[in-house]
């Protein structure tokens, strides 16, 4: 079951303070595979201009750590094509 929430009804007031009630990800309208999984890793680095052995261009999602490696590499069209959700996502 997915639980569907309002922006608005992502936080509540304490004090003076906005407090957050939900751990959640916001996908925005129109947003890429890419912009979804930079809101996914927001900490990672992403290199552009990387080329697969077969020429086509990649994006590299690069994690902080000890040893600046390449964690994964997407095609570059994917990357920069519409978000759609899955089969098994009801919202």
């Amino acid at each position: 079951m997915i639980e569907v929430i309002k922006v608005e009804d992502c936080g509540v007031s304490v004090g003076d303070y906005e407090v957050p009630i939900y751990n959640a990800i916001l996908i925005p309208k129109n947003a890429t595979n890419g912009d979804v999984i930079k809101e996914l890793f927001p900490n990672a680095e992403i290199r552009h201009g990387i080329y697969g052995i077969d020429g086509l261009p990649l994006v590299c999602l690069c994690l902080n750590t000890n040893i600046k490696m390449c964690e994964a590499f997407f095609a570059k069209d994917w990357w920069d094509a519409p978000y759609k959700k899955s089969e098994d996502e009801e919202w």
